[in-house]
């Protein structure tokens, strides 16, 4: 195996399959169950003039969007590799291996 290569890049069998998720699904799936705890006890306070079930349909619908980006955004090994090998052919430098 060579020294500082991946293990999708020395060509372990199945190490290109991990996929990386992007940084903002964990943030971003606290903050929508708090979006919505915070929206429940607003509607059901009276402090929001909507229907429960408007709010949570609105709801959903923002959280399939967020499920949408992040299903868009997650990579694979192979996928960053590749970009590795990319961006290394690009820069020119005389210590790349690819």
């Amino acid at each position: 195996m060579n020294e500082g290569c991946s293990a999708c890049a020395c060509g372990i069998q199945g190490a290109c399959d991990k996929l990386y998720l992007p940084a903002y699904t964990v943030p971003g799936a606290i903050a929508l169950v708090v979006i919505l705890i915070i929206l429940i006890v607003c509607v059901t306070r009276g402090v929001i003039k909507i229907r429960l079930r408007v709010l949570v349909s609105i709801w959903i619908a923002v959280a399939l969007i967020f499920a949408g980006l992040v299903w868009v955004q997650t990579e694979t090994a192979g996928d960053r590799t590749a970009k590795g090998v990319e961006y290394c052919r690009d820069s020119g430098a005389p210590n790349c291996e690819y």
